[in-house]
């Protein structure tokens, strides 16, 4: 985890899945999954992370769109940087940037390493 993160855990986990989709990261979606699972996050949305179907939520579909401009753009667009400000504030807003491109970056290395799932 990120030390003094202000993304709650259940919402950094979604983060966290959706850059290790957006990077083809088996492991790291795996080992997040069940770190997301352990944390209450449901089955259904993890599932509907993985094949790319909207979730319910709307902080969670808040932090899938982070996710996604961050990989797509690599910086956040201007509505979803407006929602977020008006949502979570500047420092979350940052924290969930922050978390999404260190675990992209993991997500670099696992996948240039070939670490496989247990």
């Amino acid at each position: 985890t990120m030390r003094g993160s202000t993304v709650d855990p259940i919402l950094r986990e979604v983060a966290i899945l959706q850059a290790a989709i957006n990077a083809n990261c088996p492991y790291e979606f795996h080992h997040h999954a069940e770190i997301g699972r352990q944390l209450g996050l449901p089955d259904q949305d993890i599932e509907a992370i993985k094949a790319g179907a909207p979730l319910e939520d709307p902080d969670r579909t808040l932090m899938i769109a982070c996710a996604n401009d961050l990989a797509k753009e690599s910086k956040l667009c201007d509505a979803t940087w407006d929602q977020m400000i008006v949502t979570f504030g500047l420092k979350t807003t940052f924290d969930v940037i922050f978390t999404s491109g260190a675990y992209s970056t993991l997500a670099l290395a696992l996948n240039s390493c070939g670490v496989e799932i247990d």
